[in-house]
């Protein structure tokens, strides 16, 4: 039986892993877009309605600005990077981001596919946190907390107030 196919969205800027993640997605029986620009696939998400983005190597500074953007603009949207920079994998656990998941460039085809399953999986088994849309932007210990929170205040039917130091927003 084949797995219900899913629209995948892939960012790599070099052709022969941008050809493998494109076969690989494929043969798992979903539907692979290409891109090779973060804004090209950024303009193209949402007519999309992607249900994962796979991104290759990027340099931190873009990988923070990609994965910060797809949180604001394009919530519930998994996101898979494929990186060896430690500054990436610190960024992502750092900020709570339990919608990104990072792999290491040099990791099995076998586990990549896997972890796209498992996280398209969870993306259908998280369907109630649809809404959820982390707008707070912020790394410290207390913010992370506060992020982590939210979900679960999502089924609470009162006003939640959040405060903060005086001229932190």
């Amino acid at each position: 039986m084949m797995p219900s196919q899913h629209k995948i969205v892939i960012l790599e800027n070099n052709q022969q892993r941008r050809d493998a993640l494109k076969t690989m997605v494929a043969e798992l029986g979903h539907t692979p877009f290409i891109f090779e620009k973060e804004s090209r696939c950024l303009d193209n998400l949402v007519p999309l309605d992607a249900d994962l983005v796979i991104s290759g190597s990027l340099s931190v500074d873009r990988a923070m600005r990609f994965i910060n953007t797809l949180q604001l603009t394009n919530c519930g949207v998994p996101v898979v990077i494929i990186s060896d920079d430690p500054g990436i994998w610190e960024f992502v656990d750092g900020n709570g981001f339990g919608d990104v998941c990072v792999l290491k460039v040099d990791s099995k085809p076998d586990d990549i596919a896997s972890t796209v399953e498992r996280v398209l999986q969870n993306k259908i088994n998280d369907r109630e946190n649809l809404d959820y849309c982390p707008l707070i932007i912020g790394g410290s210990p207390e913010i992370v907390k506060i992020k982590k929170r939210i979900p679960g205040l999502a089924s609470v039917n009162e006003a939640v107030l959040i405060l903060g130091e005086r001229g932190t927003g």
